[in-house]
């Protein structure tokens, strides 16, 4: 688009043809002209926007996956086996340090240590016979009561499922043929 009063650019000609101006155009024609290049420019604007449409097609990751899955599958192996050797190689490293001679007399050092500064931490006495004893009986009441709730429960839920499902398959539930023996 020019900027020009007469339509051409600054060198004297006109942008779409390259001429000198129209010494004689009327006033419906630089409106012509300027309708002209909208339509040109919204010709390559609509080609620009569709190449860029397939480009970004091209290039979306599960497209380059399809186009190239050889050398991802590669790259994802070679990511797995390389944290896997990283891996395998720290816990090497801190086997070794662990078993050696240094590294045990340092652990052996910090453990008298601490039994020297609290000899009760290091020592710790089992809980007495009384509270053994406590302890078990929680367990055997805590067992009963859990059973006995599940055996109430559980018999009315089967019970009624019984019913549900035998009512389902078109026989009788014991139910429905006690019932049915009561009025014969």
């Amino acid at each position: 688009m020019s900027t020009a009063s007469d339509d051409s650019v600054p060198d004297g000609t006109t942008p779409d043809t390259g001429a000198p101006p129209d010494a004689t155009a009327s006033d419906g024609q630089p409106a012509a002209r300027q309708e002209y290049e909208i339509e040109v420019i919204r010709d390559h604007l609509g080609d620009l926007v569709n190449e860029l449409g397939v480009r970004r097609d091209e290039w979306r990751p599960s497209h380059i996956l399809r186009r190239l899955p050889i050398p991802f599958l590669l790259l994802g192996l070679g990511a797995v086996g390389l944290g896997a050797g990283v891996g395998i190689w720290q816990w090497r490293v801190h086997v070794r340090q662990r078993d050696s001679w240094l590294s045990r007399a340092h652990r052996l050092s910090l453990a008298t240590h601490r039994a020297i500064k609290a000899p009760d931490d290091v020592a710790k006495t089992s809980p007495s016979v009384a509270k053994k004893i406590a302890a078990a009986v929680a367990v055997t009441a805590a067992g009963m009561v859990t059973r006995r709730f599940l055996s109430r429960y559980l018999a009315q839920f089967t019970h009624a499922y019984a019913e549900c499902i035998g009512s389902r398959s078109g026989r009788l539930s014991t139910a429905q043929t006690a019932r049915s023996s009561e009025r014969a």
